[in-house]
């Protein structure tokens, strides 16, 4: 015999299951340090990143220079970065209006370029302050990148182009957390339980961002030379074989177990600029103009005091 089940009641034409709750956080990632620097819990995970970024950008060290990718590429983002005392710096987009203010370098075959520019040639839309427009040319592929950073003896082209490299540092610190560190599996759907381990994992990743940055460092090695899955596997199994000193055991034999191996990043060619090629920074090319934003970069948290 069946035992009758009763009849579910009847769905609405157009139902489905309610998806879980999505989290998003915001973070500032220190690139020399590889530490997270601030992480905020964003209450709406659709929110563009842009929004969040003038909230994140208080908690910085006065003077910080700012790297981040295209999506944060605007005239009013730009101006606010620089007035609240930091430097930023961006690859530049194709067909982005500019004025050059004053020609700093150029080779003699045009691979190489580095000039003062207003950003925006309308009246309609335009930056307030001059940046430094750098490009240059290495095997058929043209890098164009934007800067605050006027004077190239503070941050030159070569310095320019491995510095940006580095802005995929925080996805790989983002790999370290939902790949190494199990983040991609959430223990509950509570929003609560779901914070605690999101901030719980966080701490383990500082942790093992610093055992790697002393490593690195003890052995004189570069800090992406550390294998860190090697590193999280081998450090745990020696403590708990009581090894006084761990790290002192992966300094000493690191390289013979592979712990410490070349590192696989790619590397930027940039061509050589000679010594004195430069002219020097013109006061002129250094003036401030009033600017015009679009309207939706006319925001709460971005209002010019130049307008």
């Amino acid at each position: 015999r069946r035992r009758a089940t009763p009849a579910r009641p009847p769905r609405p034409p157009h139902w489905r299951p309610t998806p879980p709750p999505w989290h998003a956080v915001a973070c500032a990632f220190d690139l020399r340090a590889q530490q997270f620097l601030h992480v905020d819990h964003l209450p709406d995970p659709s929110q563009r990143e842009t929004v969040h970024a003038h909230a994140l950008l208080a908690t910085l060290p006065t003077g910080s220079l700012v790297i981040a990718d295209m999506g944060y590429v605007s005239y009013g983002w730009f101006d606010h970065v620089i007035d609240s005392g930091h430097h930023w710096l961006s690859r530049c987009r194709a067909r982005t209006s500019m004025v050059t203010r004053q020609v700093l370098y150029v080779a003699g075959d045009g691979s190489v370029a580095d000039r003062i520019v207003w950003l925006g040639a309308h009246k309609s839309t335009r930056a307030a302050h001059p940046v430094r427009f750098v490009e240059f040319r290495v095997a058929g592929t043209t890098r164009a990148y934007l800067t605050s950073v006027l004077d190239p003896a503070k941050l030159s082209v070569r310095d320019i182009a491995e510095a940006y490299a580095r802005r995929w540092d925080i996805e790989m610190a983002f790999d370290l957390l939902k790949r190494h560190l199990n983040l991609h599996m959430v223990w509950s759907p509570r929003p609560a339980l779901v914070l605690a381990q999101v901030f719980a994992t966080l701490a383990i990743a500082q942790i093992v961002q610093a055992l790697r940055i002393e490593v690195a460092y003890r052995a004189g090695a570069d800090p992406f030379e550390v294998s860190i899955p090697l590193l999280m596997e081998v450090v745990p199994m020696l403590a708990r074989q009581g090894v006084p000193d761990p790290l002192a055991t992966l300094i000493e034999r690191g390289r013979a177990l592979g712990i410490i191996r070349p590192s696989r990043r790619i590397t930027v060619d940039v061509p050589d600029i000679p010594d004195g090629a430069y002219a020097p920074v013109s006061p002129d090319a250094t003036a401030v103009r009033v600017p015009r934003y679009r309207s939706e970069e006319h925001t709460s948290e971005l209002q010019s005091p130049y307008v």
